[in-house]
């Protein structure tokens, strides 16, 4: 068994070249076996950068020639699927960014291919491994905050942020915000509520001025496997006294809890106090390390205990289930 995994990246826009390619490079166990991307010039121009000699424009030329083992796929959603099933068929395995795939039917069928080619199908999972995200899970199992009854989720961005980019143009992406965060947060309120599904759903979605395909805002009530509730809300918004980005608030029967800047809110003898864990990283840091850490052990597991990834593919198709669950819920199908 080989004690390093040959990596190809296939996409290297913004997240390639702030969290997937710094991790790769670093990697004691991952060699980069070239880079993929329509743009070949840009992939060219990053790849003489950082001194690496396979560069492709098609998946096929770069599994071929640079050997992959696997492949780590961060394009337009709407390419993951052709993607990841090229890659599977030519015995690569494949990580995918979120959101996934577009759809449920693309989650099943790549997950039969997987199967019968025998290679994994993961995703990555990258905020289940923020040292923040963690330590409440952590907290949580150890009954800090009593019994968890509710989680909010909020994500808020730039008003206009959509029509900026190709997240935008529903060829692309194949919905809005919902699917493009809603995906990742759905995946992570699951990981920290300790759920594995949902009960049911209820969910209202605004579209994109001048594109009703694409949904710029969505609030989304979930009564998860476990009878926890899970509220989630993502949209544009215009305040200053607020920063953007992810928002976690967690109520239990015997304290709360909040991310970023992960604090614990309980009751002593009759008084509220503040309990706050010694982590103290830069939120900017705190991404970096999460998509190290996960990397390192996606890398890992399939090097030394691949069955540890068999469930993988299965987990992929029940979120996707889930997310169309959601659109149903609203009106629209995923």
């Amino acid at each position: 068994m080989s004690d390093t995994l040959r990596v190809g990246l296939v996409g290297v826009g913004s997240l390639s070249q702030v969290a997937h390619l710094p991790v790769l490079l670093h990697e004691p166990r991952a060699r980069i076996a070239g880079l993929c991307d329509i743009d070949v010039e840009k992939a060219k121009h990053l790849a003489q950068r950082e001194n690496i000699s396979v560069v492709e424009s098609h998946i096929e030329a770069l599994i071929e020639r640079g050997r992959c083992d696997a492949v780590i796929i961060t394009t337009p959603t709407r390419f993951h699927f052709p993607l990841a099933k090229v890659a599977l068929e030519m015995g690569a395995h494949v990580f995918l960014e979120m959101p996934p795939v577009m759809e449920k039917e693309e989650a099943r069928e790549l997950r039969d291919i997987s199967r019968q080619s025998g290679r994994i199908l993961a995703m990555i999972r990258h905020r289940r491994f923020r040292a923040d995200s963690r330590t409440l899970r952590t907290l949580i199992v150890g009954g800090e905050l009593g019994t968890v009854q509710y989680l909010l989720l909020r994500y808020r961005f730039s008003h206009g942020w959509l029509h900026g980019s190709w997240r935008g143009q529903v060829s692309l992406s194949g919905g809005g915000i919902l699917l493009d965060q809603g995906a990742q947060l759905l995946d992570f309120g699951l990981y920290i509520a300790g759920a594995e599904e949902i009960e049911t759903a209820s969910a209202a979605i605004f579209p994109l001025e001048g594109c009703a395909e694409i949904e710029e805002a969505a609030l989304v009530l979930l009564r998860l496997g476990n009878g926890v509730v899970l509220a989630m809300e993502l949209g544009p918004w215009l305040g200053a006294d607020e920063p953007g980005g992810l928002k976690l608030e967690v109520y239990g029967s015997g304290g709360t809890a909040t991310l970023p800047g992960l604090q614990i809110h309980k009751e002593l003898y009759g008084s509220p106090v503040t309990v706050v864990p010694r982590i103290a990283t830069a939120e900017w840091e705190l991404y970096q390390q999460s998509y190290k850490d996960a990397l390192r052990i996606l890398i890992t597991q399939v090097l030394e205990t691949p069955d540890e990834l068999s469930t993988d593919a299965d987990n992929l198709v029940s979120l996707m289930a889930m997310m169309e669950k959601i659109y149903a819920s609203a009106g629209r199908e995923g």
